[in-house]
């Protein structure tokens, strides 16, 4: 199962789907299933991602780090996500001459075009 999620991602990556995330869904009638979703569906009106709600088991909120049970939840995943096929298949993509050509599409650059500052009042 891990092998069938891990080659999702990966033709994510192949696919060019770097601005996304796979998510495993759940419901009755498909049992688990692994979806990509656009990382546009965690913005706001504004752009702005906003956090969203972890279980409380799989983070420790006092060391603001992942807890016992998310090491233990991730690790699989986290050690099977990339076999050496896949990181042959990535060193083409990532040192792709053309990559010399194209813009990069920087989050940070992103990030500051929507972030508005409100002018300070004098009271």
């Amino acid at each position: 199962a891990i092998a069938v999620r891990t080659a999702f991602v990966v033709a994510m990556l192949v696919d060019g789907e770097n601005n996304s995330f796979a998510a495993l869904q759940w419901d009755e009638s498909n049992g688990f299933v692994v979806e990509s979703r656009d990382t546009e569906i965690l913005r706001d009106a504004g752009g702005v991602v906003r956090a969203r709600k972890v279980h409380p088991a799989l983070y420790d909120t006092e060391r603001f780090m992942v807890s016992g049970c998310g090491v233990s939840y991730l690790l699989p995943i986290f050690n099977d996500a990339i076999g050496a096929d896949d990181v042959e298949q990535i060193r083409h993509s990532l040192f792709d001459s053309g990559n010399l050509l194209n813009p990069y599409r920087s989050t940070s650059v992103a990030i500051e075009r929507r972030t508005a500052f409100l002018p300070l009042r004098e009271d």
